[in-house]
């Protein structure tokens, strides 16, 4: 190509082909600067426009990537795989339903087109459309039937739609597919953890640390499995293989090895592992998960915030872990204003579609009470404190956060057995001792309590205590 540019430097055709050279090599650079040449010298050239699409993507560069591609439609509209790509890059840029648009046009212009159902199928299941998920996922199989990765995406859809006997058949079906695909025999132990057969489960997490024994999951879940059966060695061993693989510790196997023993509880729930646990729960958090129903957190607050303040007076409110923002419209008529706080930005995303606080931050809640004092005449805190072992430190940048006579809303999961613990489900739990003892120290009188059930694990019910505490003047 270099040789044929040498004779007709004007020759774009040969700038694309030694672009793509360039990058069959991993010059990225030196390909899109070939691109551009061929680009520059036939600016209608969609073939460059698309090549230089996924040369940014290789490069991280997902806003010129999209650019490129949408360039390359305006000259060739029926450019199946540009509209793919597009896909694949607005879907990774976040832009879900404009990528859903540009995969439903790649299949428009192909219907054959496996791998633009199967995408279409991650993305719808990104958006919780779960049933047209599983329609899209079973059209890529019908076009190819030994499709391992479809089957395997079919089954973790049906696993979020309690499925679970259909999920196992679509995951034995991928790994008679493809022997060693070590993400279905994950899947796999997971649907039959969730199904009650601990046994065949190990087995299933156990082959899929042998085929990959770099899977940060599969070590935490057979870890778990190990816990479940008594095999107390076994699971520090995995647990501590997790942190060994994955020291930022998204899965909490930290906590986990608390509850075996083998650590000193931390002051707070790890960061990644709380980012990781919101990240998912933002999914379906209007929903308040399908699994569990019975969620009555956010009401409980509802409830002692409505019996402690008066509709007509409006108020500076902190909605303190704000999350989704699934108490903004009981607040809203109470609040002068109303600024929502979180570490989760996925929770925040949420919450800013709500559309009804004044301002949002993602934040340390530590470092943001500590930037301020005297502001609030009311700071709610739902499901918030579970993630703190002492709360001496919060409860004190709350009080001084707080106006004279101002309000403290919040729950906890009670805990009867000692002062302060992590519970069952690897969140703090605090006695009615400890909180009382607490806010008396800080001259916070208890106007308003109600012991109730919060929630339910696996059937299990969650007792919590629901406090509204008011700031006073401090004691002569």
């Amino acid at each position: 190509y270099e040789k044929a540019l040498q004779i007709e430097p004007d020759f774009a055709e040969a700038h694309k082909n030694l672009g793509n050279t360039y990058r069959e090599l991993g010059r990225l650079e030196e390909a899109r600067a070939s691109y551009k040449q061929a680009i520059a010298l036939k600016p209608d050239f969609a073939d460059a426009h698309f090549n230089l699409g996924n040369t940014y993507r290789e490069l991280g560069r997902l806003e010129e990537a999209s650019a490129s591609y949408k360039k390359a439609i305006a000259f060739n509209a029926e450019f199946v795989d540009a509209h793919h790509n597009l896909g694949i890059t607005l879907h990774e840029l976040g832009g879900l339903d404009e990528a859903e648009a540009s995969y439903r046009q790649a299949i428009a212009l192909k219907p054959d087109f496996t791998e633009g159902y199967y995408n279409l199928g991650i993305t719808l299941k990104k958006l919780g459309r779960l049933g047209e998920a599983e329609a899209v996922y079973r059209r890529a199989i019908a076009l190819k039937p030994d499709f391992a990765m479809g089957h395997n995406n079919l089954g973790t859809t049906l696993v979020e739609l309690d499925r679970l006997d259909e999920a196992e058949g679509s995951f034995m079906r991928a790994i008679a597919l493809q022997p060693d695909f070590a993400e279905a025999y994950t899947n796999m132990g997971n649907t039959l953890k969730e199904l009650g057969r601990i046994d065949e489960a190990e087995t299933s997490y156990l082959q899929s640390t042998a085929l990959q024994p770099d899977s940060v999951e599969a070590h935490f879940n057979l870890g778990d499995v190990y816990k479940k059966t008594g095999k107390y060695s076994k699971a520090v061993s995995s647990f501590e293989k997790v942190l060994e693989l994955s020291p930022e510790d998204s899965l909490g196997a930290t906590l986990q090895l608390v509850s075996l023993g083998e650590r000193k509880i931390p002051d707070k729930t790890p960061e990644k592992y709380m980012q990781e646990f919101y990240r998912k729960k933002s999914k379906n958090w209007s929903n308040l998960d399908i699994k569990q129903t019975k969620y009555r957190g956010h009401l409980l607050i509802e409830t002692a915030f409505k019996k402690t303040h008066d509709p007509l007076d409006q108020v500076e409110i902190l909605d303190l872990g704000c999350g989704t923002g699934s108490l903004a419209s009981t607040l809203r008529p109470y609040a002068r204003t109303l600024v929502g706080v979180d570490l989760s930005p996925d929770m925040l995303s949420k919450a800013e579609e709500v559309g009804l606080y004044d301002s949002l931050h993602k934040k340390d809640l530590y470092k943001y009470l500590g930037e301020i004092s005297n502001q609030y005449d009311t700071i709610v805190a739902a499901a918030v404190l579970v993630h703190f072992f002492d709360l001496d430190d919060i409860f004190f940048l709350v009080r001084d956060s707080l106006k004279i006579n101002g309000r403290f809303i919040f729950s906890i999961f009670e805990e009867t057995e000692k002062a302060k613990n992590l519970n069952s489900f690897l969140m703090y739990s605090h006695s009615d001792d400890y909180i009382t003892a607490l806010a008396d120290r800080l001259n916070l009188n208890i106007i308003y309590k109600q012991k109730d059930i919060h929630e339910y694990h696996k059937e299990i019910s969650v007792p919590a205590i629901i406090y509204v505490l008011k700031k006073i003047p401090k004691k002569a």
